[in-house]
This record gives structure tokens, sequence and C-alpha cells, in this order.
């Protein structure tokens, strides 16, 4: 059976004027300014929108050509629910002699980063020994809220007797996660369609991984540290550093116990990079085809690299070649297949031409 063709407009009001002209001797009503012509425009318009409706509907019948609101109401259906935002919250101190100890730093104060996101304090501090350790989180949820280690944040409102200026410290401020996208949300539903829960199952793993916010992809391994233990690995492709933080583990670790049988050992664990650079001579070699080069390697990556998973060279040379504009190209280095091992994950490094 063939797939049905919406009418355009134009087909639309003449299949109407030509049924009119069929019904109603001597009439014709493609005469520009005979009332027929008005009438069989007017019908026709408002058909057409009727068919516009009609296609708005038939892209909700199936959860991959939804909107996103249609998307949440079939997600709703099988348990899963869209992930909101999160702010990005970790420590920072400020050192200097212009601090003075036993000065506190109220809850709530406010610090600004140099591009002008602000965070806010989430407890009271004291200055101790010309230092005072804070801890922050983002005012705006999202991954722009992330800070390396080493990022200066300096107070909007000076506090007398404490140093304007904030360093951020330790693993940085970090677990700031964007609102989870549409595709995110589809591939859910796929997985959980496609793998029914079986207890503890095989992909059971995968499934409840992908419920903590932020994770975009997950891999089980059976017997990761011997009998009875599962190791799952995952990561957030919508932050700059993709790899999990020891926060990201722990509350992973927690989210596995609160699902796995009470017989198994689930072991959260971040992949580690293994980092593979590229050295490509390219024709044309100008910077648009560079670009399409490096874009067409990011996105392999992301579709395919698996911890402890190999990466073919005929998988990666096929994914240069769908780069735009380019003609022939040479890979030099890798020499042949990505072959990291178990618990690396292979990551995109450096690409020269």
């Amino acid at each position: 059976m063939s797939a049905f063709v919406r009418p355009t407009r134009s087909e639309i009001i003449s299949r109407m004027q030509t049924d009119v002209n069929g019904r109603m001797t001597g009439a014709d009503s493609r005469l520009r300014r005979n009332w027929l012509n008005g009438t069989t425009t007017t019908l026709g318009g408002g058909l057409d929108g009727s068919y516009g409706y009609l296609d708005t509907i038939a892209d909700q019948v199936m959860p991959d050509s939804a909107d996103s609101a249609h998307l949440a109401r079939w997600a709703s259906f099988w348990g899963i629910f869209p992930e909101e935002a999160t702010p990005a919250s970790g420590p920072a101190a400020s050192n200097g002699v212009a601090s003075t100890d036993g000065t506190d730093v109220p809850e709530g104060t406010v610090l600004q980063r140099g591009d002008g996101a602000l965070f806010t304090t989430t407890a009271d501090a004291t200055v101790a020994g010309g230092t005072v350790a804070v801890n922050v989180e983002a005012q705006v949820a999202g991954s722009a809220g992330n800070c390396d280690a080493g990022v200066v944040l300096t107070l909007v409102e000076p506090i007398a007797g404490v140093t304007s200026t904030f360093t951020v410290t330790g693993d940085g401020v970090q677990s700031g996660n964007d609102s989870e996208s549409d595709a995110s949300v589809l591939n859910r539903i796929e997985q959980r369609v496609q793998n029914p829960p079986q207890g503890g199952g095989p992909d059971d793993y995968v499934g409840w991984a992908l419920q903590l916010p932020g994770v975009t992809r997950a891999w089980e391994y059976p017997l990761w540290m011997g009998l009875g233990t599962v190791g799952v690995a995952f990561v957030f492709d919508g932050r700059e550093d993709i790899i999990p933080t020891d926060d990201d583990v722990t509350a992973m670790q927690a989210l596995l116990e609160s699902f796995a049988p009470v017989t198994a050992v689930p072991v959260a664990f971040a992949p580690t990079p293994y980092v593979v650079n590229y050295t490509i001579t390219i024709t044309p070699d100008n910077a648009g085809t560079e670009a399409a080069v490096e874009a067409e390697l990011a996105d392999f990556f992301t579709r395919e690299a698996v911890p402890g998973g190999v990466l073919l060279a005929s998988q990666y040379n096929q994914a240069i070649s769908f780069a735009s504009g380019l003609t022939d190209f040479t890979v030099t280095a890798p020499a042949g297949n990505v072959t990291p091992a178990a618990g690396e994950i292979p990551m995109l490094g450096t690409v020269d031409f």
C-alpha cells in the first residue's frame, strides 16, 4: 500500500472546481470573478488547514516524530520523565592578606565569574587562618555553570575583612546539566521498549543508569569484579568534559543500588579517557574541509566509542569520507585499529592536517 500524499492547496481547490463544474450545467467556477470561484477557493483553503492539522496529529502518533510535549506524554506511559536542568555546585576558597580571621561569609553571598555568570554560597563560612572555604551553586541551571579548578570568582558586593577573589578548588564546580534533549528522551523510550525489565537482566543496568540526570550513554559489564558484580560505565555528552566526576560516580552508585537485585553488586565507574590523535592529508586542503572532517570524526566517536571497544580503521575512514567537500584523504595516524584497554573509552584528541 502506498503512503498517503497530502494534496497541495492548489490541488484541493482545483478538485473542488472540477467537481462543481461537473455537477452544475453551464457553471465555470474557474472564472476569476465568478462567485463559485470565491466559494471553492475559500472552502479549499479551509480544507487545506484541516489537512495541516491532521498532519500534525499524525506526527504525534509515533514517539520518533512527536513534538516535545507529546514526546513527554509518550515517555510518561513508560515511567520515563524528561530530566530538568540542574545547577552546578562545588568548592571555592579565598586566601589573601586582606582576609581577617573570624569574619563571616553568610549563606547567599553572590559571586561572579569573568563571563558574568553568578554563583551563590550555600552555607555560612568563617575566615580562619586567612582563608575561607565556601561551597557555591550556579544561579542558572545547566552545563554553562560548570567551572574547572582554578577559575576565579569575585564577590559582587565586597565584605569587609574578606579578600574579594575566590578560586574554585577541588574537582571544580561541576554536575551542572542541561535539560534533557528530545533525542535523549526518545533514546530512553526505545531502550525501555526494546529491552523490557528483567529484574536485573541484560540491559536493565543501562536503563537504570540513563535515569541519572545528564547521563547520555551507559554500558554494563557482567562479572566486572567477580561473581555477582556488574560494572556500569557512563558519560555526559552534554558537558565539555564527558567523563563523570567522583560525585557523579557516587550518585550513580546510589542509584544503581536502589534498583539492583539483592544478590547483585553494581559497581559504577568513570571510564578512563583513551585519547586518539589523528594526522590526515586531505584534498582539497582548506578550512572548510578541515572543519567538516573534524565534525564527522567527533560524531563518529560519539556514536561508536565504547569503553574497551575497538574502533576499526575501516569505520573511522568511512566516517571521514562523509565530510562535505572532501575528494580524497590519507590517514597516517593512527596506523590502524584503535584498541583501548578494558575500562578505557576512545576520545577524539587533536586532528592535524
